[in-house]
């Protein structure tokens, strides 16, 4: 599906397709606590985090061509890296502010990622 899906709109779009959802699912866990609206981020979230994975997978193939194992498994190796970073700060952030903070400024942050564009 994302080789598919990137091939007919573009990596750059897909990415950024991609960086949106996850944001987007962030901030909605982070603004409300009704059952669906929580439902349809988790379910945001999770799809749009496998999604991403796959674009980052292309995007790594894409880029060392020469060495097309190392295009894979760099992005995997950085995707581990920013879990276990990630749920390091994200739980010291929100010991400080808060659930809702936490998701709210760290789905700011993600949005950061909207100024990253994949090589062509």
């Amino acid at each position: 599906m994302d080789g598919y899906f990137s091939s007919q709109i573009g990596l750059v779009p897909s990415y950024r397709l991609s960086v949106i959802l996850l944001g987007a699912s962030s901030l909605l866990i982070g603004l409300f606590t009704n059952i669906f609206p929580v439902v349809f981020s988790a379910i945001s979230f999770g799809s749009s985090y496998i999604f991403m994975t796959g674009v980052l997978i292309i995007w790594g193939i894409h880029i060392f061509q020469t060495n097309p194992s190392f295009g894979l498994g760099l992005p995997f190796l950085l995707l581990a890296l920013g879990q276990v970073f990630g749920s390091l700060i994200g739980g010291g952030v929100a010991g400080v502010v808060g659930y809702k903070a936490m998701f709210i400024l760290f789905a700011m942050i993600s949005f950061i990622a909207l100024i990253f564009k994949p090589v062509k």
